[in-house]
């Protein structure tokens, strides 16, 4: 295997090994999105802003 196939197997197992995005507020587990930031779960969210 030449060094960039390396190194491009490396950075998918690390993405790979990551856990599972979970809500701050409740721990439940949350879809990925790709250019999401958000942390917390939609119905949290929603909660919070109710509140606010």
């Amino acid at each position: 295997m030449n060094e960039w196939a390396s190194r491009l197997e490396s950075s998918v197992e690390f993405y790979r090994k990551l856990p599972d995005k979970t809500c701050q507020e409740c721990g439940k587990q949350m879809d990925e999105q790709c250019e999401s930031y958000e942390n917390t779960c939609p119905s949290c969210a929603e909660k919070l802003q109710l509140s606010e």
